[in-house]
């Protein structure tokens, strides 16, 4: 990314556009990006220009079925980046924080899983 980007860093390209609110947060954490967006759509609301959250998170897997991430990114990486997954980050704040149980969760993840496949075979 800091390669690729112009400036190294997204936010940086467009910190000097008028009035935009410009946040940063870690976007594998959910409590945390909640916070940065309720604060960013309240600017929004409130009239006072554009918002812009930047949420930094990680691919703790490989791009596509073709791209085997074991040729360029060691194990230690990969492991300490799955444990930072957005996913099971926010399903383990769901049973942490009692909002579901182990079950709800389950039962969830397969609505989910279901809609997604009905969205596929419809396209």
């Amino acid at each position: 990314m800091e390669v690729q980007t112009a400036g190294g860093s997204v936010s940086k390209l467009v910190s000097n556009f008028p009035n935009l609110l410009l946040e940063e947060c870690d976007g594998t954490d959910p409590v945390a990006s909640y916070a940065v967006l309720k604060r960013a759509v309240a600017h929004c609301r409130a009239g006072n220009g554009p918002a812009l959250v930047h949420g930094h998170v990680i691919r703790p897997y490989s791009h596509s079925l073709s791209d085997n991430e074991k040729l360029y990114r060691p194990e230690a990486e990969r492991q300490k980046d799955a444990l930072r997954d957005p996913v099971t980050r926010m399903q383990l704040f769901l049973v942490r924080e009692n909002i579901l149980g182990e079950d709800e969760l389950g039962k969830l993840e397969k609505s989910v899983d279901a809609d997604v496949q009905a969205a596929v075979i419809a396209r």
